[in-house]
This record gives structure tokens, sequence and C-alpha cells, in this order.
């Protein structure tokens, strides 16, 4: 097997890859945002993750401001009428949603209200916490205080 290793990836090593793909996945409840650039070599079958950007807490401005300063995302933004559009973003249910609403983050209704053009409030940090779920051919969601001790 072969073993993982840390390092310094240089910009001028950084500069030869000919595919740079990007990652973003952003959390409900206290998941974080993460973001990576990755490169994988087919021939040498390594995968090197640079540009890093993880953070729990994070309103989706502050990402922004993260991925615009970094230049990470200025490609994927546009300008029309004076109003910004961001291209390639991947809307979905993940596998973690039943457990942000179990703990009250609704994002249906952020949506809903997306749609409708309403600004959602800004709640960061607002959900019930010691909420915890298991993944298993069923779904299971309780409170800290009913699991077994």
């Amino acid at each position: 097997m072969q073993k993982n290793t840390i390092d310094v990836i240089s910009d001028s090593f950084i500069a030869t890859f000919d595919t740079i793909y990007n990652g973003l996945d952003w959390g409900f409840a206290s998941d974080p945002n993460a973001y990576n650039k990755m490169y994988f070599d087919a021939t040498r079958r390594d995968l090197y993750i640079f540009g890093e950007h993880t953070a729990t807490h994070e309103s989706n401005s502050q990402l922004y401001e993260f991925l615009y300063k970094e230049n990470h995302i200025k490609k994927r933004i546009f300008e029309i009428d004076d109003k910004y559009y961001i291209s390639e973003v991947n809307p979905r249910f993940g596998g973690g949603y039943p457990h942000a609403y179990a703990c009250g983050v609704n994002f249906p209704r952020c949506i809903i209200n997306n749609l409708k053009g309403k600004e959602n409030p800004v709640n960061i940090g607002d959900y019930q916490e010691g909420v915890y779920m298991m993944k298993y051919n069923e779904l299971c969601i309780l409170p800290e205080d009913k699991l077994a001790k």
C-alpha cells in the first residue's frame, strides 16, 4: 500500500497541472464549509489537494469573500444589469440534510424564499445542539438525552 505524504506544493509545480478540479461543499448546522482545489496524476496515481479552506459557522457572504479574494471563483461570477450570478452551483440535499432539518435548519424554506425573491435571515449557529444522527439502512434521529448511556 502506498503511503500518504503531506508536502508543500509550489506554484511552479501547480502551473504544470493540465486539469485542476475545484470542489465546494457547504454544510448544514455545524458542518463546515469546505473548498479544495485538486489535481489527479493518473499515471502516478497521485492526488494533489491544495487551496484548502474550511470553516464552521461561516455565512455565505464570508465564504464568497474568501473565494473571490483568493481568485477561486471570479471566472464563475457574472454581472448582468447590476446583478451578480454564479454558475456551476450544484444544489442538492446531501446526506446530512435530515440531521440539519431535525436541528431546526429549514433549508427547503430558504430555497422557497429565494424562488420568491425574498432574502433569508442570517441565523448562523441558530440550531439545536446535542442532536445526533446515525446513518445505516434506516434513519434514526434522536436528541442527546434519548441516547443510550
